[in-house]
């Protein structure tokens, strides 16, 4: 006698392959969400211990002890990052630069160094240059009630050298200031708040970035102070 095998069929066949691929679907989400938590978690680490080094190395260098947050981003290099924590119509905000001039002020003409990001016409904090005839850089900053705004140093980019720009900001007022200048400050009108959820550097012939840090907080003078000298130390600025 002649003897069936019963076998699968053509649709039991494509059932399985669909089960099969939800399976592998599913496993592919959860592993993608498994390793983003721990980029997440090592990102934050590596943050954290930053905050602390320096605050030690201030307290070792200087004996002042400071007050201060986690910084949201540390970077470094002509790059972009994602803020560990994204800003959401804060009043008070730090974003400290640390770049290379070189001499060539012509080569840029209202050029992006450091900045957060998004920008809008009413959402801006960046340290930028002036016009290509001049030697400036700037602290350049707009709100939902003042737009295209300007805190302006000259004589910054005809060098040869490594310097600091910073721009902080609280409830009523913006201050910026670059290397050991006098700081330059202007009044905020009342306005909703910065939101930001990145920071980028760009480079040309003209200024190259070295690193930048982004607070979620206002930094007085006593602390400004302390984060440029720990700055000037950790990147060979000179001031």
């Amino acid at each position: 006698m002649r003897k069936y095998y019963s076998g699968f069929t053509i649709v039991e066949l494509l059932i399985v392959i669909v089960v099969i691929a939800i399976l592998a679907a599913i496993t592919i989400v959860a592993y993608n969400g498994i390793r983003q938590q721990a980029e997440n978690s090592a990102t934050a680490s590596e943050l954290s211990q930053l905050q602390r080094r320096m605050q030690v190395e201030i307290l070792q260098d200087t004996g002042v002890s400071i007050s201060l947050k986690t910084p949201l981003v540390h970077l470094e290099g002509v790059a972009d990052d994602t803020l560990s924590k994204a800003i959401q119509s804060t009043q008070q905000l730090t974003l400290y630069g640390v770049f290379d001039t070189h001499n060539n002020p012509s080569a840029s003409n209202w050029s992006t160094i450091i900045a957060l990001s998004p920008t809008t016409t009413n959402n801006a904090f960046r340290l930028r240059t002036g016009a290509s005839s001049e030697a400036s850089a700037r602290a350049f900053y707009a709100t939902s009630s003042q737009t295209n705004r300007d805190l302006t140093r000259h004589d910054i980019l005809n060098t040869n050298a490594r310097h600091i720009g910073w721009v902080t900001a609280n409830d009523t007022s913006i201050i910026a200031g670059f290397d050991n200048t006098a700081d330059i400050s202007a009044s905020l009108a009342a306005h909703t708040g910065w939101s930001f959820d990145s920071v980028q550097a760009y480079s040309n012939s003209g200024y190259t970035p070295i690193a930048a840090l982004v607070f979620d907080e206002y930094h007085d003078p006593a602390t400004r102070s302390q984060v440029i000298r720990w700055l000037s130390n950790e990147y060979n600025v000179g001031l």
